[in-house]
């Protein structure tokens, strides 16, 4: 399938992603298949390093629900909280998927 056929008609930060699921609900390898322009250009600038068609980027994300009327700081506190326990747990139960 022509990827870039499909992507190149979107203006903003646009990609097509692949992600492997565990059945205990965690996550493994995630690749980023394709991507237009705006989504390449903005990898150099956060990945500090060119986007390469299904290459392995190694980058955790951290989620929160908020409320309208809490602090953005604390959210982000937050999410990144959570994603460093999740990370932890996982480990622990899978500790052969550690990589370093």
């Amino acid at each position: 399938m022509d990827f870039d056929s499909i992507l190149s008609a979107y203006k903003t930060k646009t990609c097509i992603m692949s992600v492997e699921s565990y059945h205990d609900g965690g996550y493994g390898n995630i690749r980023i298949a394709a991507g237009n322009k705006a989504h390449c250009d903005d990898m150099i600038n956060v990945m500090h390093k060119p986007f390469i068609p299904d290459s392995p980027y190694d980058f955790a994300i951290g989620m929160h629900v908020v409320s309208e009327k809490e602090d953005i700081r604390i959210a982000m506190r937050n999410a990144d909280q959570g994603m460093y326990t999740d990370k932890k747990e996982y480990y622990e139960n899978h500790p052969d998927r550690r990589r370093r």
